[in-house]
């Protein structure tokens, strides 16, 4: 089998471990309860005010770790959740006022941040977090297991009627801008909108499949198949996922971004059909967080809104 025709079967690969995940998360056993009086996350931006008041959300899967989020509630009934993901550095983080417009929910899965800060038991080396070593290996504790935790936590909102599940919008950046494609991939129609700001992980089950190996370098005494690491990472590589993105999309990149290169975030923009799609190439922002990103998004989703689109 070619590459080619391999790379057409991974959609269909995609859509039968969303099916999985669909029925674990519909059957499988979890806990969850809101924390109260805890310390605020500290802020995502140092240039945009970010609101302390909130609440942490601890869940649990059976025969998983705990993990945590932290929830913001919008001033009105019906408004949607809007879900922010962190990036590799996996920290809880506040963030500014979206109050008027969504209720908030920031997740951090695989509890690597906790209200007390980083669980530093959890990272490994100099890879500092083991989750994308471990997808790569087939590990226990990879993106697989990230996904279902942030579905869980989804469900319990769901569950206990906090917020609307039925109009998510999902953003990040990085590692984040990657897992909010994902996750509005996994969600389809349920998904109002999602915004990736510089977004990483992709290329990684095809082009970029050779690099992240040499990176993140399998252990000797493990049996270690690329093909099988491709399959792995093509779960979390927008590229695999460009013909599910239909809904509303805000995608960023930057011209001095090594981490996330602007080629590649182009040349995935370029994949996806949806006409409701805006490129937006910084100049000389460096990676990581930015407020012009947050003003951007907010912009970017007051239209679509006014479009109708929730």
């Amino acid at each position: 089998m070619n590459d080619s025709s391999r790379d057409e079967r991974i959609p269909k690969l995609i859509k039968i471990r969303f099916a999985g995940f669909k029925y674990r998360v519909l059957t499988g056993d979890y806990e969850a309860e809101i924390l109260e009086n805890l310390p605020a996350p500290p802020p995502i931006y140092d240039d945009v005010d970010c609101v302390k008041d909130g609440k942490y959300i601890r869940c649990k899967r059976a025969g998983e770790d705990e993990f945590f989020s932290w929830f913001v509630p919008a001033k009105e009934n019906d408004m949607p959740l809007l879900v922010v993901i962190p990036g590799y550095e996996a920290k809880l983080r506040t963030y500014p006022d979206v109050s008027g417009k969504f209720n908030l929910l920031f997740i951090s899965p695989l509890g690597y941040s906790t209200p007390h800060g980083i669980d530093v038991r959890k990272a490994c080396g100099r890879s500092a977090w083991p989750v994308l070593h471990n997808t790569l290996c087939g590990f226990r504790g990879g993106y697989a297991d990230w996904i279902m935790d942030a579905l869980t936590v989804i469900k319990f909102i769901g569950d206990e009627k906090i917020a609307d599940t039925d109009k998510l919008a999902f953003a990040g950046t990085s590692q984040g801008g990657a897992m909010a494609l994902i996750l509005a991939s996994y969600f389809g129609e349920r998904c109002v909108a999602a915004c990736a700001d510089l977004p990483f992980l992709i290329g990684y089950s095809t082009h970029r499949l050779n690099d992240v190996i040499y990176e993140f370098p399998p252990p000797p005494d493990i049996r270690f198949r690329p093909s099988d690491a491709r399959k792995r990472m093509s779960l979390v590589d927008p590229e695999q996922h460009a013909s599910r993105l239909n809904m509303p999309l805000l995608i960023t990149s930057s011209d001095i971004d090594e981490d996330c290169p602007q080629k590649d975030i182009i040349a995935f923009c370029g994949k996806i059909e949806s006409e409701a799609k805006i490129h937006i190439g910084y100049q000389g922002r460096p990676h990581g967080y930015s407020g012009q990103f947050f003003y951007d998004m907010m912009n970017f989703l007051d239209s679509v809104k006014e479009a109708g689109c929730f």
